[in-house]
C-alpha cells in the first residue's frame, strides 16, 4: 500500500507480492511450521522478552511503543503500537548488513488488535538501494482484538546495488488504531529438498499393499506363476475443466477421457448460459456433455449455483430487486440443482463471495447460507462448496478462512473447500503448501478447483505445474486437482497457460503433465512365491491382475482403496479360467486403446503405447508394431498420427497386406519408428500414440470383425492382438 503522506517524496514505490507464505490463527502453542531456532533469528530483541523496546523503533518516529505483559502470545511480553497518526505508521526494525543478496527468508510474526475489532495489518520491508526506496509486501492478514493472528512471509533479497536501508515494519491498519505485536521472525531459508518431502508424503498417503495369492483348482498355492499388475484408473481426481468443445472437436474429446477422470463444465451450467432469459431455461448442451462423461466414466462437479460477482449474473437478472430479485434466485436452484441431482457429485454453491456481493447486497447477509441449506435440502448427496481465488496463489488463505468460519457459523453445511489456484510466472511449493496447511485447520476437504499458470516459458509451466501437483498429491487434506482447461486453442488465459499446443502436440508442460501421471500409476510384473504369493504397494485406484503359468491363464479386476492393512486378492488359475494361446512373454508390452468404439465409421483409430519392463534401454528404431484388420473394398488407406509423445514427425505407418488371410485380417497397419525417437528407457514407455486411418474415398469401414479391435478396451490395456517385433523377430502379441 502506498500511504498518502508518503507520496510527496520522489521514490520509486515498488508494491511486490513476493511468494507468501500461510497465515494460521493461533491461540495456543506454536506449531511445528512456526518454530525456528532462536539462533537463526536474524532479529534482535524479537520477542521482546528483554522487557524492553531495545532494537526496534517507530517507522514515523512518532508512535509509542511500550512493552506490555498481557496479553501475549507466547512468553512474558509483546509490544504495544499506540499514538499512530497514518496507516503507514507502525514499529520497524533494521536489517541492513544482516541479509544476503540472492538468498530466500522466512519471516512470520504474531499480531493482535487493541481499540479495533477488526482491522488489516501488514508486514513490509523497506528496501533503498540504487533503484530507490521500495516498499515490498510481505505479508497482509485481517486482524481481530479477540485473537493473535500470525502472519508469514517469504522475502527474496535482491538489492540493485549496495543497500543503504533496510527495514522491516508493521502497517496497515487505520490511523488510531492500536495493535501488539510479538515473536516477530526473520531467518535464512535452509535447503529444502521439497520435492523428496512431498514424495515420502505421495507414499505413504496415496498408495497401499496389495498381496496376490494364487492357488491352482485344488485350492493349493500356486508358485512361479507369473502375474502382471496394471493400473487402469488412478483413484485420486485428476480432471480439467470441460468446454463445449468436447463435443463437436473430436481430439479434444480424446485428450479430455484420456488424460482426465474428472470434470468441470467450464461454462455450461452457470446460470447464464442455462436462462439467457427469463424463464428461457435449457440444459441441452450440459446434458450433451454430462452424457459424454457418462459413457467414459468421468465424474462431473457442478459449477455454479449461482456466482456472486455482479458481472457474471445474467443480464436480466441484474435490474432484480427485492421478491422478485429472491424469487429467481430460488426458481434457479431449484431448477438446476434438481436437473443434476444424481449426476453432479460436487457443487460450488455461490461461487467467489470474496470477491463480489450482488445476492448480500439487496437480499441480506443471510442469503449466503441459505443458498447452502436450500442446494443440501435438494440434494443431501451432493458435497457443497465454497470457490474462491487468490487464497494460495496470493496471501489470501487467512481471509478465506475466516470466511468460511463465518459461513460455518451461520449455518451453512459446507463440505469442502475449493481453492482456485490460477498462478503467474512462478510458484513456490513451500508457499503452497503453507497455505494449504493454513486451511487444513478447518478440517475440511480441500480441492484445487481450477489451476493454470500463465508463464511464456513452456519449461517454467512445465515446473510450475510439478510444483503445485505434487506439493497438492502429497497433501493430507487435498482430495482433488482440476486443470481449469488444457489445450491453446481455447484455455480462458491464452496459449500460455496451455498444456497442449494448438497443433495438440505436447508443450514442455504437457510433457510433465503425462509424466507425473505414468510416476503415479502402477504397472509391474513378477512370479508368486513358492507360497503362491505376489506382493506389491501401488496407488490407489483399479487395477487388473493377470496370471499365467503354461497354457493357463486368467485376469482379475480390483480395487485398492484408502485405509489401513494389506489388500488381499486370490486368484485361482485352472482350465476353466485358462487361454490355449501361448502368453508372450519378454520385456517389451504393447498396450491398446480403441480411439474409436464405433465400428461403423469411415475411420479406425487404435491408440498405443509401448512399455519397456526390463533393465535396459530398447532404440525405438529397432521396433516395429502391426495392428490387424480386414480391408472394405479395394481403396488406398491413408495413415495420419494424430498426436505421440514420441513425436508424430519420429514415427511412420504403411499398410501391408497379409499373403494369407486370416478370418479376421487380411492386413495390417505397421508403424515404424525414425532414429529421432530416442530410446525406450529401462522401466519406461512410449507415452501414448494417437493413430487415424481412412480410406481414400473415405468410405466406411466394418471393423467389428477386425483382428485387433476391441472395442470394450477404452482405457489403456496389454492387448496381445496387437503383435511387436524387434529387429524383425516377434517379441510381443499373436499374430492372427
Amino acid at each position: 500500500m502506498m500511504i498518502a503522506a508518503r507520496r510527496h517524496i520522489s521514490l520509486a514505490i515498488v508494491l511486490v507480492l513476493i511468494a507468501t507464505l500461510g497465515f494460521g490463527l493461533y491461540s495456543g502453542a506454536k506449531t511445528s511450521a512456526q518454530v525456528v531456532a532462536v539462533s537463526a533469528n536474524l532479529l534482535d530483541n524479537a520477542s521482546f522478552e528483554s522487557g524492553t523496546s531495545t532494537g526496534w523503533e517507530g517507522m514515523a518516529g512518532t508512535e509509542a511503543i511500550s512493552i506490555v505483559s498481557s496479553p501475549v502470545f507466547e512468553g512474558s511480553y509483546s509490544a504495544l503500537v499506540a499514538g499512530r497518526q497514518d496507516e503507514w505508521h507502525g514499529i520497524a526494525q533494521s536489517l541492513l548488513g544482516k541479509l544476503t543478496a540472492g538468498q530466500t527468508y522466512d519471516i512470520s510474526a504474531s499480531v493482535r488488535l487493541k481499540n479495533a475489532s477488526s482491522g488489516r495489518v501488514l508486514l513490509t520491508m523497506q528496501q533503498s538501494d540504487g533503484s530507490g526506496d521500495n516498499y515490498l509486501r510481505v505479508a497482509e492478514s485481517p486482524v481481530t482484538d479477540s485473537a493473535w493472528m500470525t502472519l508469514r512471509g517469504s522475502f527474496l533479497y535482491e538489492p540493485a546495488d549496495t543497500a543503504t536501508s533496510l527495514r522491516l515494519y508493521f502497517e496497515g491498519p487505520e490511523a488510531g488504531i492500536d495493535f501488539y505485536v510479538d515473536d516477530v521472525v526473520v531467518a535464512e531459508r535452509a535447503a529444502i529438498d521439497w520435492k523428496a518431502e512431498a514424495d515420502a508424503r505421495i507414499e505413504q498417503l496415496r498408495k497401499g499393499d496389495v498381496q496376490i495369492l494364487v492357488t491352482d483348482e485344488q485350492g493349493r498355492p500356486l508358485s512361479g506363476a507369473n502375474v502382471e499388475v496394471q493400473q487402469t484408473r488412478n483413484g485420486f481426481p485428476f480432471g480439467s475443466a470441460m468446454s463445449e468443445t468436447v463435443l463437436s472437436n473430436s481430439q479434444y474429446s480424446n485428450f479430455f477421457k484420456d488424460h482426465f477422470n474428472w470434470a468441470v463444465f467450464e461454462n455450461e451450467s452457470k446460470w447464464y448460459a442455462n436462462e439467457t432469459s427469463k424463464g428461457n431455461v435449457n440444459y441441452t448442451v450440459a446434458d450433451r456433455m454430462m452424457q459424454f462423461a457418462e459413457e467414459n466414466d468421468i465424474t462431473v462437479r457442478g459449477h455454479t449455483v449461482h456466482w456472486e460477482v455482479e458481472q457474471y449474473q445474467p443480464s436480466w437478472v441484474k435490474s432484480l430487486q427485492g421478491n422478485e430479485l429472491r424469487q429467481a434466485m430460488d426458481d434457479r436452484i431449484t431448477s438446476v440443482v434438481n436437473h443434476f441431482k444424481g449426476k453432479f457429485v460436487h457443487w460450488d454453491v455461490n461461487n467467489e463471495m470474496m470477491h463480489g456481493s450482488f445476492f448480500k447486497d439487496r437480499l441480506g447477509e443471510t442469503i449466503w447460507p441459505y443458498m447452502y441449506q436450500r442446494t443440501k435440502e435438494l440434494d443431501p448427496d451432493a458435497k457443497l462448496f465454497v470457490n474462491d481465488y487468490n487464497v494460495i496463489s496470493q496471501p489470501g488463505d487467512n481471509d478465506y478462512k475466516l470466511h468460511i468460519q463465518e459461513l460455518l457459523s451461520q449455518g451453512a453445511p459446507i463440505d469442502g473447500i475449493g481453492v482456485q489456484g490460477h498462478f503467474g510466472a512462478t510458484i513456490d511449493p513451500i508457499t503452497v503448501k503453507q497455505r494449504l496447511d493454513n486451511l487444513a485447520t478447518l478440517n475440511l476437504p480441500i480441492w484445487i478447483s481450477e489451476y493454470d499458470s500463465t508463464q511464456p516459458n513452456e519449461n517454467i509451466r512445465a515446473d510450475n505445474l510439478e510444483a503445485l501437483y505434487r506439493i497438492a498429491f502429497s497433501h493430507p487434506s487435498v482430495e482433488g486437482i482440476m486443470m481449469w482447461g488444457f489445450w491453446a486453442g481455447n484455455h480462458w488465459r491464452g496459449a500460455d497457460a496451455a498444456i497442449v499446443n494448438m497443433d495438440w502436440s505436447l508443450n514442455a508442460a504437457g510433457q510433465r503433465y503425462m509424466a507425473l501421471m505414468d510416476e503415479w500409476t502402477t504397472n509391474q510384473s513378477g512370479t508368486t512365491s513358492a507360497n503362491g504369493q505376489y506382493a506389491f504397494r501401488g496407488f490407489h485406484g483399479t487395477y487388473d491382475v493377470t496370471v499365467s503359468k503354461g497354457n493357463l491363464r486368467t485376469k482379475k479386476s480390483f480395487e485398492l482403496e484408502p485405509g489401513s492393512g494389506v489388500l488381499s486378492v486370490a486368484v485361482q488359475l485352472d482350465d476353466s479360467g485358462g487361454e490355449p494361446e501361448p502368453v508372450p512373454t519378454g520385456d517389451l508390452k504393447v498396450q491398446y486403446k480403441a480411439g474409436d468404439i464405433n465400428p461403423n465409421d469411415n475411420q479406425f483409430k487404435p491408440h498405443f503405447n509401448i512399455v519397456n519392463t526390463g533393465p535396459a534401454g530398447v532404440p525405438l528404431s529397432e521396433l516395429t508394431l502391426r495392428y490387424y484388420f480386414t480391408t472394405d473394398g479395394n481403396d488406398s488407406l491413408v495413415f495420419n498420427c494424430d498426436w505421440a509423445v514420441v513425436g508424430c514427425s519420429n514415427l511412420s505407418g504403411k499398410f501391408v497386406k497379409l499373403d494369407t488371410a486370416a478370418p479376421e485380417a487380411d492386413a495390417y497397419l505397421e508403424i515404424s519408428f525414425t532414429a529421432s525417437a530416442g530410446t525406450l528407457t529401462a522401466g519406461g514407455s512410449t507415452g501414448e500414440i494417437q493413430t487415424r486411418s481412412h480410406n481414400s474415398s473415405w468410405t466406411n469401414f466394418n471393423e467389428s470383425n477386425d483382428y485387433s479391435f476391441d472395442s470394450t478396451k477404452t482405457t489403456f490395456a496389454n492387448e496381445e492382438k496387437v503383435t511387436l517385433y524387434r529387429n524383425g523377430a516377434l517379441v510381443w502379441g499373436n499374430e492372427p
